[in-house]
């Protein structure tokens, strides 16, 4: 891992180093007056041969004539930011990725060229909204297919002759085959108020409707195989407490419906997380975008031996400094 990043860095270091110089070469000729050692200053002039050459010339750089006016100091340079390709690069704002990521995870760490985990964050994304739609399709699919069920077998008029045959308390308002939907539920409704059960039978059709068919006890009655050809099989005396296969099986059955809704809300709630998760990992990354990459570039002029003349010359050397 080590060797790895070490590796990295040299690579890294060489390309700025390429970079630099093309950049410094091309713009030393435009450099009236720079601030150097003890006060004093520079005044380069290339010669024209070193216009526009590349970087790559060794021969040109060590051939250069510096003028000095004073005494020879160190060019310092403004700090500067670059990328790979040397083009200067400006701080970004963490708020403008904060808000990106808390919009669309994934969004912010892009603009903050952290391309790995705004993958990562999209991905969850796009996996929690897919499990959203999924499971709520097939929570759809298994209401539609528990309420047609009850449609075809719970039978409000088996469950009124229930009350009648039992004789529960205000039976007598109860006509079993009234055709008037609205009557026939005011009459039940009557007799399960004076017999104090804890429930009435809701309006037809209702949410309601199809959860307490498939819950309280009395409501058993009301599915074929609450009786038989012998009678009734769940009584007054055991109707708090028999429960028959049907009434069991749509009980799960709707319990299933209500899991997959379950299970999609669970997905949304992920999605969310999500979304706060990557705006707050947004704004870390921007700042370690920030942070993460500064060069600080110079130029030092030495008088050494020119290997080529063999004489005491001012040569630039310039100087890179790449800190995370």
């Amino acid at each position: 891992m080590k060797n790895k990043l070490f590796v990295s860095l040299i690579i890294l270091l060489m390309i700025s180093v390429v970079s630099v110089l093309h950049s410094q070469v091309v713009s030393l000729e435009q450099t009236d007056k720079v601030p150097a050692g003890h006060g004093s200053s520079l005044s380069l002039n290339l010669p024209d041969y070193m216009k526009n050459v590349s970087p790559w010339s060794e021969v040109n750089l060590y051939s250069a004539r510096i003028n000095m006016l004073k005494s020879p100091g160190v060019l310092d340079m403004t700090q500067i930011k670059q990328n790979v390709n040397g083009q200067p690069q400006k701080e970004k704002s963490i708020w403008i990725g904060g808000g990106l990521s808390l919009l669309i995870p994934g969004a912010g760490e892009y603009y903050a060229k952290s391309y790995v985990k705004a993958a990562i964050f999209l991905g969850v994304e796009a996996i929690c909204w897919g499990a959203y739609a999924y499971y709520n399709h097939k929570g759809n699919k298994q209401t539609d297919d528990f309420q047609n069920f009850a449609n075809q077998n719970w039978n409000v008029h088996q469950y009124a002759q229930w009350l009648v045959d039992q004789q529960f308390t205000g039976y007598g308002q109860i006509v079993p085959n009234e055709q008037d939907r609205t009557k026939l539920w005011n009459e039940i409704h009557y007799c399960e108020e004076q017999s104090g059960f804890a429930h009435t039978l809701p309006d037809y059709g209702t949410q309601q409707y199809y959860e307490l068919i498939g819950k309280y006890q009395e409501y058993v009655s009301g599915w074929p195989d609450a009786r038989d050809a012998s009678g009734w099989l769940i009584t007054k005396q055991n109707y708090e407490t028999y429960r028959s296969p049907i009434f069991i099986s749509y009980a799960y059955s709707r319990q299933l419906a209500n899991t997959y809704y379950n299970d999609g809300q669970t997905g949304a709630m992920i999605a969310l997380l999500n979304h706060v998760l990557s705006a707050a990992d947004a704004i870390w990354s921007v700042s370690i975008f920030n942070k993460n990459l500064k060069v600080q570039t110079g130029m030092e002029i030495r008088r050494e031996l020119s290997p080529y003349t063999f004489k005491m010359e001012s040569i630039p050397t310039f100087n890179v400094n790449i800190s995370f």
